[in-house]
């Protein structure tokens, strides 16, 4: 082969908008592959879906990826040879503003996947809710103690 090689590489990254498991079903359906594959493709680590393929082909396979909502990339083969390699289109997914070299590169999560647990509402409910329900009690108390004492209010010129 002459001219640049390429690979597609897949860490699990979804396209925003798209639900996880629908990216599972669709890409299990055009990777022809097993529930236990798909499960290894999702589990955060880099993997390389096709090795070695020249420009047009890793275009051709990118867009079919995107279109089935997997965020992949498109990465030079570091030994491939060629004078001037043509351009890789954007790779940049709508929740990913960067990519990073592939010697640091781990899970990247997008922001949508970045929430709250359902932990921490019940924390921020109760954070608010307990100091509310005690200071209406407290005034609660107060005035029923108050009025239940049987103290009458003296008015002036009675």
């Amino acid at each position: 082969m002459s001219g640049r090689l390429y690979n597609i590489e897949f860490s699990g990254a979804v396209i925003a908008g798209w639900d996880v498991d629908e990216v599972k079903a669709n890409l299990s359906k055009l990777l022809k592959a097993n529930e236990e594959k798909i499960y290894k493709l999702f589990s955060g680590g880099r993997f390389i879906l096709k090795r070695n393929i020249n420009h047009q082909t890793a275009i051709k396979i990118h867009s079919a990826l995107k279109k089935v909502g997997a965020d992949c990339i498109i990465s030079p083969v570091q030994d491939s040879c060629a004078a001037e390699p043509p351009p890789v289109p954007p790779q940049q997914g709508a929740g990913r503003p960067d990519q990073r070299p592939e010697a640091t590169a781990g899970p990247v999560s997008e922001a949508s996947e970045i929430r709250p647990k359902k932990f921490w509402y019940l924390v921020a409910i109760l954070l608010f809710l307990v100091p509310m329900l005690a200071g209406g009690i407290t005034i609660f108390n107060t005035f029923t103690s108050y009025f239940s004492s049987g103290t009458q209010l003296v008015v002036p010129g009675e």
